[in-house]
């Protein structure tokens, strides 16, 4: 090109744009692969939030089984409570009333 020359008089090469034409097909064709891909990871990441919000729970829910039973090895007061509220256990002369609920209200 000589000094003075406008580069408008230039003819695009064949090869550039076949260059951009291979750029975009490899951009299309690794959006279509990719794409599943990530839709797979996003419910991974969906499911695995979801897996440690229920161990949170197990994990509360075994601290307080835990505590329970650490309580009915120890303590006379929380096995006596067990054994009246679950096996409906009295003392020797203890006298239980039990109320119902009015069924036709």
């Amino acid at each position: 090109m000589a000094f003075g020359e406008n580069k408008r008089n230039r003819k695009t090469p064949f090869f550039t744009y076949v260059g951009y034409a291979l750029l975009l097909l490899m951009l299309a064709v690794s959006t279509v692969l990719l794409f599943p891909a990530y839709r797979e990871y996003k419910a991974q990441q969906k499911q695995l939030a979801e897996l440690k919000k229920e161990l949170a729970k197990n994990k509360e829910e075994r601290d307080a089984k835990l505590k329970m039973y650490n309580a009915l090895e120890r303590d006379p007061k929380a096995v006596e409570k067990v054994a009246r509220e679950k096996y409906r256990l009295l003392k020797e002369g203890e006298t239980v009333l039990i109320f119902r609920k009015d069924e036709k209200k």
